[in-house]
């Protein structure tokens, strides 16, 4: 039963023929196993309808139920969705849902999209003279095309216009986008009339398209201006991709495109720029990540605001600091800057952005910025600038000896983030090398033995993927060290159990009547003979969960796996402990399952800080998975497996930096010569107290380069590759946790007083948390805040005690910039 069965029946039911044709097109646009998104904006009340399916032919009578209830049209995504998404709506339909598909969630791109669409006012269906005419352009679109060689489309009614549906075969990217866009354009340039223009907002992934079969159903159904349906009118036997050649053909004949409408913002030199990124965070607006765009940058939305139909729209930040917003739909032509923030705030009533007008606004009137624009304009990039940037990919410098080898071999062949792909070879690598080899630091050993995590969304980010080829590879080193790869992080003792040493049990040994006992001791359990253990943990999520058990010894476990290797349990009943266990953790989690599980204590503790936190998301679009299995049977692939069996085991004993990379690293008598004095300088909030460890585990990065070169000491291109591993992971760090203190008290805090500019009394600070939190409480907060240099008061004089009024301070952000 479909979960609409609860809408009214509008008491319509579609024909044989309008079932008939619904069938015909959704099977002609489905591929086996591949999931489609259908969708009802603006279902009553603008809410939304949506649902995914794999199943064709339930897409189907889904969608004659929708055609039945007469809603104004019924959509469906044309490229292929992730497949994860099914569990969303699995197969069926739900009323005004949350999250539609973005463009992250696309596969694939599957088709060159042309909508031509006649020209006339909103709201209202096409006259049939119109119509006519948007179909005649197709075809005269199509025959032209045609003798350019390209392949024949599907040809298509909207109801009110026309759609030709060219395939295609591209990845999901950038580029594509690009591609896309510009073909959109050129034919726009090249065909449109006075009566019928060709949508160049149609160029963006996710894009939705009408159900044929359907009824487009805008105004009023009268006689001038009907509703029709739409169709399919001409589909070819078989679908021809167009080359990319041909598509690059028709993308060089695009005419440029003015900017976008853009206002100046007054310049703040002491405080950086504004954060555009973080503002679209926190109004909840989906988004691709920043590109670069004429010395500045694009942020692509997953849909126009107000408007869920249209898809395309882009944020624009200039490169001295302008920013600009278009959305390339015919219909929203025209809205700019001042007219996105104007309803992206009047939309969030939540934020307290909301009181005030966007920055430096021109005025309607005047065609200046608006009074007070500057003072309000401060008070937005206050609350606002506080989220770094996606991290760079790694750098030249990581990709070196075998490590480089084998990302170059497999990646290719794989969608995972080649960053984290290398980032995890380097944790399997130091785990498989066992406690041979140690470098010193003070008097603490540290082995090559490392704890890392991949960040990134559910599924899209490849987390997972990134592991498969290691695995590939270290199976033809030692196979019985892949075979014991564990999971299922759920309490200390577990840990211990995993790499515990033999157990002995005394026992009374039986010496006849009168005579005095005697015990001995005897095997219980023979323990675990390799030590080396390597927890691959693909829903992190759930140890960090784990953790919050009253009484779960996890945490303090896995710190003394990190730090020395002997390992116990003072829980009772609990024989197990370890010596010399060698444990390294690959976890995988989404950003903002991390944020939510994190605790406080955990920060604190020192167990966040045991990780390399490293962003990962999806570098390709491989529909059939790659050839990877062609690489594991490569000559390359099986020297690389001989070169890393020859130094497995070559070096033991202590590793010391020679004078080259001591240079770089820095010397007792120079702390401010070197890089340690950089890696070891304090940090603050969530983000400091996840680095905080950052010269340690360099150290053990440039270890474990050392030991994949074979060789008894750390050079200076060991140390290079391993800072550069690090800085990436640095920046994951802080594009992750921004400079959020992880304590929720003084973080609201801290946030409600960046957004007040005149600051907030002690009264007003307990009015956030509608007085629920207690004196002690908010007083602990505020101390929290003024001890890490992020707030200060200042006394007023009442007419009994002085009033504390309290003010944010500003610092260095985590970005490095003025803030």
């Amino acid at each position: 039963m479909s979960t609409l069965d609860a809408i009214p029946d509008a008491g319509v039911n579609v024909t044989g023929d309008v079932a008939d044709e619904i069938r015909r097109a959704i099977r002609y646009l489905s591929r086996p196993g591949e999931v489609g998104e259908v969708r009802v904006p603006k279902a009553g009340r603008n809410r939304t309808i949506s649902g995914y399916f794999s199943d064709p032919e339930r897409m189907a009578q889904e969608v004659e139920g929708l055609e039945a209830l007469h809603f104004p049209g019924v959509y469906r995504t044309l490229n292929p969705v992730n497949a994860a998404l099914l569990a969303r709506a699995d197969d069926k339909l739900k009323k005004y849902v949350e999250y539609t598909t973005s463009d992250a969630d696309i596969v694939c791109r599957r088709w060159l999209p042309v909508d031509l669409d006649p020209k006339r006012p909103a709201g209202i269906s096409s006259s049939d003279a119109e119509h006519a005419a948007a179909l005649e352009l197709a075809r005269r679109m199509r025959d032209a095309l045609a003798a350019e060689g390209w392949p024949e489309p599907i040809f298509a009614d909207s109801g009110n216009g026309a759609h030709l549906l060219y395939p295609i075969e591209l990845p999901n990217d950038a580029e594509a986008t690009e591609l896309v866009k510009r073909c959109l354009r050129a034919l726009a340039a090249g065909f449109n009339t006075d009566l019928v223009a060709v949508d160049e907002g149609v160029y963006n992934a996710a894009r939705i398209f009408k159900v044929y079969g359907t009824t487009a159903r805008k105004g009023d159904n009268t006689a001038d201006r009907p509703h029709r349906v739409s169709r399919i009118l001409e589909a070819p036997s078989s679908l021809i991709p167009v080359p990319i050649e041909l598509l690059h053909q028709l993308a060089a004949q695009a005419p440029e495109k003015s900017a976008a409408r853009v206002v100046a913002m007054p310049q703040r030199p002491e405080r950086g720029t504004f954060d555009v990124e973080r503002l679209l965070i926190e109004h909840g607006v989906e988004f691709q990540p920043a590109v670069p765009h004429k010395g500045g940058r694009k942020f692509v939305l997953a849909d126009c605001l107000g408007n869920p139909s249209h898809q395309g729209a882009a944020v624009f930040e200039g490169a001295d600091g302008t920013l600009g917003f278009h959305c390339f739909h015919n219909s929203c032509q025209g809205r700019g800057w001042r007219e996105f923030r104007s309803h992206l705030e009047s939309s969030d009533v939540s934020s307290a952005l909301a009181q005030f007008p966007a920055p430096g606004a021109v005025s309607a009137t005047s065609g200046e910025p608006d009074s007070g624009s500057a003072r309000v304009e401060d008070n937005a990039a206050s609350m606002f600038q506080r989220m770094a940037p996606y991290p760079a990919p790694l750098g030249e410098d990581a990709y070196y000896g075998i490590a480089e080898r084998f990302v170059r071999l497999v990646e290719p062949h794989t969608e995972a983030d080649p960053s984290f792909m290398l980032v995890q070879f380097l944790i399997f690598a130091g785990n498989i090398f066992g406690r041979n080899a140690f470098v010193w630091a003070g008097a603490d050993q540290h082995y090559p033995n490392l704890f890392g995590c991949g960040v990134g969304p559910t599924a899209a980010g490849r987390k997972g993927s990134a592991s498969g080829p290691a695995q590939l590879f270290f199976k033809g080193i030692d196979e019985d060290w892949v075979r014991s790869i564990q999971s299922g992080l759920s309490s200390g003792e577990g840990l211990i159990w995993c790499v515990r040493d033999p157990i002995y049990r005394r026992e009374k040994v039986s010496q006849g009547k009168g005579k005095p006992a005697e015990y001995e001791e005897v095997l219980v359990d023979p323990g675990v003979e390799d030590k080396r253990l390597l927890v691959h943990e693909s829903e992190f999520f759930g140890a960090l969960q784990a953790m919050r058990r009253q009484g779960n010894t996890l945490s303090p476990v896995m710190r003394s796996a990190f730090d020395k290797g002997n390992l116990n349990s003072m829980v009772k009943n609990s024989p197990a402990k370890a010596t010399g266990a060698h444990i390294s953790i690959v976890g995988n989690i989404t950003k903002e399952e991390l944020l939510r599980a994190m605790l406080v204590d955990e920060m604190d503790n020192g167990f966040a800080n045991r990780f390399l936190w490293a962003c990962s998301r999806r570098s390709k679009c491989l529909p059939e998975g790659g050839r990877m299995w062609e690489v594991i049977e490569s000559e390359p692939f099986r020297e690389l497996q001989k070169d890393f069996n020859r130094i497995h085991y070559a070096v033991k004993g202590p590793v010391r930096r020679d004078a080259d990379a001591s240079d770089i690293w820095g010397y007792d008598d120079k702390p401010d010569a070197g890089i340690y004095g950089e890696l070891t300088k304090e940090r603050h909030g969530m983000y400091g107290a996840c680095t905080a460890r950052a010269a340690a585990l360099t150290l053990r990065l440039s270890l474990i380069y050392a030991l994949l070169d074979g060789a008894g000491e750390i050079r200076k291109e060991h140390l290079i590759a391993a800072l550069e591993v690090w800085r990436y992971c640095d920046d994951s760090a802080k594009y992750i946790f921004g400079d959020a203190l992880g304590d929720p008290t003084a973080d609201e805090i801290l946030r409600a007083l960046r957004a007040a500019p005149a600051g907030l009394a002690r009264t007003e600070i307990a009015a956030l948390f509608d007085r629920h939190k207690s004196v002690a409480e908010l007083s602990r907060a505020l101390t929290v805040l003024h001890n890490r240099g992020l707030a200060r008061f200042e006394l007023q004089k009442t007419k009994g005690r002085p009033a504390e009024r309290w003010h944010a301070v500003w610092q260095e952000a985590p970005t490095g910039e003025a803030r």
